[in-house]
């Protein structure tokens, strides 16, 4: 889960079949859906409290290699990218924002 501090907007990754990516409503309960993956074992989600984008690192498997994308999703619109893949080992990911500019921690 991760949550983003400016608003208090809670946030999961859901696994299955596929993956999705939903807001809960920290009233309600309510689940939205943001987006939908597949093929991606998304992990270690967090928030820049700046940009309202939600980050997380995806296991992907290219024949016999493992290699690691980082996802970005939109809190607000929904709207998500996915980089390129990296042959690196990725762990808990975290913002550290310094003179007023993000930068993406792992």
């Amino acid at each position: 889960m991760a949550v983003d501090t400016s608003n208090g907007a809670m946030f999961v990754l859901r696994s299955g079949l596929t993956q999705t990516v939903e807001q809960i409503d920290p009233v309600t309960g309510t689940q939205t859906v943001l987006a939908t993956f597949d093929g991606l074992g998304l992990s270690y989600p967090t928030i820049d409290p700046r940009s309202h984008t939600l980050f997380a690192a995806g296991l992907v498997v290219i024949q016999t290699f493992h290699e690691i994308e980082i996802v970005s999703v939109n809190e607000r619109s929904g709207a998500m990218t996915v980089g390129q893949p990296i042959n690196a080992i990725v762990g808990p990911l975290a913002f550290h924002h310094t003179h007023g500019d993000s930068e993406l921690n792992g």
